[in-house]
């Protein structure tokens, strides 16, 4: 006897829910006991080009704050946001979740990965963070996106050239690094920021990078400087500037949607 395809696609769609553990829609806090095989010392080395001599990473200590949206379903496949932030405590603007439940993504933002934290701890958190969440929800891999603010920005940046093959999507908001000297004028220059793999670098300039800027300000220009004299001079082939009226804090949700409007337009 052939069963209906309604019940066929009931049991697909129960056999997609029963491939993930249960899940909590809002506000979670998740923790790991276990890394990513890239975030070893000799891997970020080796892809990043330095490491600090000191470092107070411990995967089973580390907090990752998840925003699941509402409308959330394993039986479809969802964008994921790995979120950089500049103060060790997290946060978003009250709009954004909203806005991503509305675009299909979750976010993942990692405590204790602000600015004082060294750049390695905060690249680790950001892979772990990558690592485990399609284990955990049903996760489109083309869609996951490396992205933060200020400083988290920079270390957005250096990821997303650095591990193409984990984030095909980088959003650097008002801060940029880059991995050659970048021209300031007057014979003065940004230093090199990091040294990646030649091999990832290559894999990268197939990648979408979305640099976020701001008119009259000193990280809005560094992120406009990447953008010309770094992403765009290296031959990168999907490298947007996108130029927001705000500066001192993230954008609101009606500014962030502009970004993430990206993403619904074809490669340029």
């Amino acid at each position: 006897m052939r069963l209906g395809l309604g019940i066929l696609i009931l049991l697909c769609a129960l056999r997609i829910e029963a491939a993930y553990p249960p899940f909590r829609t809002g506000l979670s806090d998740l923790r790991f006991t276990v890394s990513s095989p890239l975030s070893t010392t000799e891997s970020i080395k080796d892809r990043v080009g330095r490491t600090p001599r000191r470092s107070t990473y411990n995967p089973t200590r580390e907090l990752y704050r998840v925003i699941v949206p509402p409308n959330y379903t394993p039986s479809k496949s969802w964008g994921l946001i790995v979120w950089v932030d500049p103060f060790d405590a997290p946060r978003i603007p009250s709009g954004w979740p909203a806005l991503l439940a509305e675009k299909g993504y979750l976010i993942v933002l990692p405590a204790n990965a602000g600015n004082r934290r060294n750049s390695t701890d905060r690249i680790r958190l950001a892979l772990d963070a990558r690592h485990h969440m399609p284990r955990l929800f049903k996760i489109d891999t083309r869609r996951i996106i490396i992205s933060g603010w200020n400083e988290g920005g920079r270390i957005a940046s250096v990821v997303g050239v650095a591990y193409p093959d984990q984030f095909p999507n980088c959003i650097p908001m008002m801060g940029c690094f880059f991995y050659d000297q970048i021209p300031l004028g007057r014979n003065r220059f940004y230093p090199v920021a990091y040294t990646p793999k030649a091999s990832m670098v290559d894999k990268a300039k197939n990648n979408r990078f979305i640099i976020v800027t701001t008119p009259g300000d000193v990280l809005g220009q560094e992120c406009k400087l990447c953008y010309e004299h770094g992403f765009k001079a290296k031959g990168f082939r999907d490298v947007r500037l996108v130029t927001l009226p705000t500066s001192m804090a993230m954008p609101q949700a009606r500014l962030f949607r502009k970004v993430l409007n990206q993403f619904d337009t074809a490669p340029q």
